[in-house]
This record gives structure tokens, C-alpha cells and sequence, in this order.
């Protein structure tokens, strides 16, 4: 029988690609950060600066897990509209954050009244069909905490900066084979932190990976109904690559110990 539930992962991995992240589900409330977006004098042509200042009196901690400062996944930073005024769509992660687990490092401390600098890929998630001109803007939120606490307090801090227009010449979206590349890498040291979370982490992924080989070894079987069920196909083709991407799942659910 092939199994559902590696059929609905293998769902779930091919919609992930395609996920808007215009920001992960957060309250928002009045902000006193201040943003604005310039054009750095060099780098590429669809790179920017996003300069966020804290124009409030308080020193803040701000999220940068699934935000605009984070430097780890390729989430949705900027929107782009193109010359009509039609947003661009973008190809990025929407992460899923346990808010319990936040340590020091998933923070970033601004001071009262100081600024920092992030650059920006404009085309890191977004892909030009056509050379033209567009224009770039930071929107969404950015969860905070009351320095030098790391605990969420309040509703996120909602951003928006200054429009900036650049041309661009047409091209697919920067990240695409390359960041992905890494897209199932675990933090194995904070695993590691906490023991139960850590377990239930791997046993997790090893679930995954027994799934996802049950599943190719199905595939291949030309007398399985479960896959007519469900790709609505017999070919020996369809089912030669439902099996190699249902294998290459697997390997990405693998699991390298870390003990000597």
C-alpha cells in the first residue's frame, strides 16, 4: 500500500516552494521603528539596504527568525510591484517559529535612537519575467522584546519604509538551487539543549525517511492501485520519478549523529 501520509508530505514539499511570505501570522501594533530602503553604491543591481532605526525611547531586541533581519532562510524581505503596479510574486519560506525555544542568538539588539544596516537581495525570492522597472518596498512586522529580555512582549512592531524604483533585467529568483540546497539542515546544538524536543525532533525524521522509502519502494510496483489512486497514472515513467523524489526525500530525512 503507499502510504498517505508520505503522499501528503510530498504535497506539502512541492507547496513550499511556493509560499507567499508577506510575514508569519503576527498581532501587530504600533511601531517605533522606522525603516527606509536605499540604494547601496555597489553590489548588485537588485541588492538594498534596508537602514531600521529605533526612534523610540527603549532599548529593543527584535526577531529575526522569519523577518527582515534574518540572514538564514530565504524569507519574503521586500515587496516588488512591476510597472503595472501588479505585485511580483515570491517564491520563499514561511517558517513556522516556536516561540518557546527562542534563545539570545535568534535576536538582534537596537539600541535607543541608533540605526542598523541590512542588505537586502531584491531578487534572492523574487523571479523578473521581464526587464523593466520595479519598485521595492520593505512591509510586514518584526516581533520585539524589551532588551534585555528575549521574551515577546506585545504585539510586533509593523515596518514599512520608502519606495525605491530600479530596472531590472529579466531573471529567475537568486535562490533557487541554492539555498534550498539546505532547506532540512536542523540546529543540532539546540536539539541537543533540550533532550525531549531533540528526540521527539529525530524520531520525527526518522518516521519521515521510513515513509518516504515505503513510498518509492510502492512506486515502482507497477501492481500498486494506491498510486493509480492518487497520480491518476500507471506510467512507468510517473512512477520512476515519484520514486526518485520520494528517495531523495529520504535522504534529506536523514539524521548524521553527532556522538564520537
Amino acid at each position: 500500500m503507499f502510504p498517505s501520509q508520505a503522499l501528503s508530505l510530498l504535497a506539502a514539499v512541492a507547496f513550499a516552494g511556493r509560499v507567499l511570505s508577506h510575514g508569519v501570522g503576527y498581532d501587530k501594533g504600533s511601531s517605533q521603528l522606522e525603516v527606509e530602503l536605499v540604494v547601496p553604491t555597489s553590489g548588485d543591481v537588485s541588492e538594498l539596504i534596508a537602514r531600521i532605526t529605533n526612534a523610540g525611547t527603549a532599548d529593543l531586541n527584535l526577531l529575526k527568525v522569519g523577518t527582515l533581519l534574518d540572514d538564514k532562510l530565504p524569507v519574503q524581505k521586500v515587496v516588488v510591484l512591476d510597472e503595472a503596479g501588479e505585485e511580483v510574486r515570491a517564491k520563499a519560506i514561511l517558517p513556522s517559529v516556536h516561540y518557546d525555544a527562542l534563545q539570545s542568538k535568534h535576536f538582534q539588539l537596537l539600541k535607543a535612537s541608533e540605526s542598523i544596516d541590512v542588505m537586502i537581495d531584491g531578487g534572492m525570492v523574487h523571479g523578473f519575467d521581464h526587464s523593466g522597472t520595479y519598485s521595492f518596498r520593505v512591509e510586514g512586522a518584526i516581533p520585539v522584546a524589551i532588551a534585555p529580555s528575549s521574551r515577546l512582549s506585545g504585539p510586533a512592531a509593523t515596518i514599512r519604509s520608502n519606495t525605491i524604483s530600479m530596472h531590472i533585467e529579466a531573471r529567475n529568483p537568486s535562490f533557487v538551487g541554492k539555498v534550498l540546497d539546505d532547506r532540512t539542515n536542523i540546529d543540532v546544538e539546540g536539539c541537543s539543549a533540550n533532550g525531549t524536543r531533540g528526540a521527539a525532533s529525530t524520531a520525527a525524521l526518522a518516521n519521515c525517511q521510513k515513509l518516504a522509502l515505503a513510498a518509492a519502494d510502492d512506486a515502482v510496483d507497477p501492481a500498486s492501485d494506491r498510486f493509480v489512486e492518487y497520480f491518476k497514472t500507471n506510467s512507468s515513467e510517473t512512477r520512476k520519478t515519484v520514486a526518485e523524489r520520494l528517495r531523495a526525500a529520504a535522504q534529506e530525512f536523514y539524521v548524521r549523529s553527532t556522538a564520537p
